[in-house]
């Protein structure tokens, strides 16, 4: 009975870790690059294991990355400052030359985004694993330690990208009679940047332009995930709005932009 209850208890234990650490929990997909996918709460994100990367519950319970890690957009490292601890623990200088403090029991780490925004995310090891989420949403990160205490798992974080993409247009209105449009004109939107007539050598010339009747010319299509994007049209002097934010929220956007001409009238002379 003895030898039995001891097989159980080991069955037990196999499938608790197996809970932990199997596809329940983090799914391999190859949007996630390297990493994985993992629910957290209804939403779904790509977790990237560091573990090797770091290092964990050290001298007296802190953990930090040993040097900063990109990851699906977001640039993650461990946050820098003054104290006692630059000197004892043999962190790397990062590019600013900092050393890496932490406070015992504690990990915080900093996260760049690519519209310029940083945040930095820390928690307290106790009783319970920390799980830390960005407020910066489009995308959200954070990170996420698990396992058992003597050796845990390090997680970073990232919002999963949106497999569904719709069509932001820039519409030019038409303007006189007959109708024309700016001839030779571009959007940016994020990173990216389009231009009529495609293949138009960029940047354009912003005083510089000209009137077209071609009004296949007249709009400008991107496809996008939902979010917020800042957008630029050039040439500036020639659009009212020539700038602003457009939000995707689940359908396609139209934005319409007017040009700015000064249409005349010509009457031909009665003979």
């Amino acid at each position: 009975m003895v030898a039995a209850a001891l097989i159980l208890t080991a069955i037990v234990s196999f499938l608790v870790v197996w809970e932990y650490y199997g596809p329940s929990g983090h799914t391999p997909t190859g949007i996630c690059g390297a990493g994985t996918e993992v629910n957290i709460s209804s939403t779904k994100y790509c977790a990237l294991n560091v573990t090797a990367d770091s290092e964990i519950l050290v001298e007296g319970g802190y953990t930090r990355l040993k040097q900063p890690i990109s990851y699906m957009g977001v640039n993650f490292a461990t946050s820098c400052g003054n104290g006692e601890r630059c000197g004892d623990i043999g962190c790397p200088p990062f590019t600013n030359n900092t050393c890496v403090v932490m406070s015992l029991g504690a990990i915080n780490l900093n996260m760049a985004f690519s519209d310029g925004t940083n945040e930095t995310v820390n928690a307290e090891i106790g009783d319970t694993w920390p799980l830390k989420l960005s407020q910066h949403s489009n995308p959200r990160s954070g990170f996420e330690m698990l396992g058992p205490y003597n050796s845990p798992k390090l997680f970073l974080l990232v919002q999963e990208p949106s497999e569904v993409l719709y069509n932001v247009t820039f519409q030019q209105d038409g303007v006189c009679s007959p109708e024309v449009w700016v001839g030779t004109w571009s959007v940016a939107v994020g990173n990216q940047t389009k231009v009529q007539p495609e293949g138009t050598p960029l940047p354009l010339d912003d005083y510089n332009w000209a009137s077209t009747e071609n009004q296949s010319l007249s709009a400008i299509t991107f496809a996008l995930p939902d979010g917020s994007y800042l957008y630029q049209v050039h040439p500036t002097s020639g659009f009212t709005p020539d700038s602003g934010v457009v939000n995707v929220a689940g359908g396609d956007v139209v934005i319409h932009i007017s040009a700015i001409f000064y249409c005349t009238t010509t009457t031909a002379a009665t003979p």
